[in-house]
């Protein structure tokens, strides 16, 4: 006896629902209570204005005519402004002009910045840059003519900060406001005097990078979000192959002369056997 067994296959549509995805970083802007913010993921980490008023702001120390350097100090505001379509901020001194511009590209958050000094004298300067929401507690590192970079670990992302050139990048957390945002500061590099036993010290000291009465100095800041974990290599690689190429390798060196004698012991021991001190231990 045969049986015949009938299969009957049922399709059952299924309803696909695909979720739009949040992109990782987005501009947050409120005009109505004047804030404007970068979030990664859900949390806004980076604030540029609040209340209408740009979170850009400078002190400085100014040099008088006889060289003697005044106390820091936060010049007198004249008058400042946001714009909140072009992300465009102004802060105009008594002593000088601060201008920012703030551009989201894809991950990445470009801060272009100009100083102009309008006092009569040379300045150093501190300008805070933006507000920055990181588990962080404090960070402070020299440019070196290179840049300087570090990766914040933020709430569901990862921040690179990228100070380029010979400048100084500063976060303190202890400095966080009510919502805490914590001031992101650049600087410029102050003077060095050294003092050697033999080498002139004029010839090891550095005068720092001052703002000469009247002239402007240019500088950027970039900020580049990533995944949790994301590694500083990734975050900085657009901004290490820049470095290269502002600072390319250059050596012209043909017949590879001798260029100098390096002597690592005293000239005048007056041991015997050992006269420069070269061998430790020997005389």
């Amino acid at each position: 006896m045969k049986r015949t067994v009938l299969l009957f296959l049922v399709f059952v549509p299924l309803a696909l629902r695909v979720a739009a995805q949040e992109p990782l970083v987005r501009v947050v802007a409120n005009t109505n209570v004047g804030v404007y913010e970068v979030a990664c993921g859900t949390e806004s980490l980076v604030r540029l204005a609040e209340k209408a008023e740009p979170y850009l702001k400078l002190s400085c120390c100014l040099h008088q005519r006889g060289g003697e350097r005044a106390a820091w100090m936060e010049p007198e505001k004249v008058q400042g402004a946001f714009d909140f379509k072009k992300g465009l901020a102004t802060v105009v001194y008594a002593v000088a002009r601060l201008d920012a511009a703030y551009e989201l590209r894809g991950q990445r958050l470009e801060c272009s910045v100009s100083l102009r000094n309008t006092s009569e004298t040379a300045m150093e300067f501190n300008v805070r840059l933006l507000g920055l929401k990181t588990l962080l507690d404090y960070w402070n590192c020299q440019g070196e003519s290179f840049g300087t970079a570090w990766g914040y670990s933020a709430s569901g992302c990862k921040i690179g900060v990228f100070v380029h050139d010979d400048l100084s990048g500063e976060y303190r957390k202890r400095l966080a406001d009510q919502d805490g945002f914590a001031p992101l500061s650049v600087k410029n590099r102050g003077a060095r005097v050294a003092r050697h036993p033999v080498v002139q010290s004029a010839l090891l000291s550095d005068p720092g990078t001052l703002i000469a009465p009247g002239k402007r100095v240019e500088f950027k800041v970039s900020l580049t979000f990533g995944s949790e974990g994301a590694d500083d290599i990734v975050l900085f690689a657009r901004d290490f192959a820049a470095s290269g190429i502002r600072n390319p390798m250059a050596l012209n060196w043909p017949d590879r002369r001798p260029i100098g004698t390096a002597f690592i012991a005293q000239p005048n021991t007056g041991w015997t056997h050992n006269p420069r001190g070269c061998v430790i231990g020997l005389r």
